[in-house]
């Protein structure tokens, strides 16, 4: 995935800070901390099943995190539709 504004992080082993720029390759270590700053362009490369299930979360609105998987998102959808 391509970064969509510079960031910067520590690669393992090291001790100083490593600027990536914009439009370089996120690592797959920095990927996480890109997403949660919104640093990258995200690929919809999700299956239907995950689309869906997070949709049928938000018009819940259940919280829950893009990172799940489609187990936790099932679990959250299963806790959610019971209460």
């Amino acid at each position: 995935m391509k970064l969509t504004k510079t960031i910067r992080g520590v690669p393992e082993g090291e001790i100083y800070p490593v600027e990536y720029a914009a439009g370089e390759d996120c690592p797959s270590w920095l990927l996480p901390a890109a997403r949660d700053l919104g640093a990258v362009e995200e690929a919809n490369d999700d299956p239907p099943e995950l689309v869906a299930l997070r949709a049928q979360l938000d018009a819940l609105e259940i919280k829950y995190d893009k990172r799940w998987g489609m187990e936790k998102l099932r679990a959250a959808l299963a806790e959610g539709k019971r209460d």
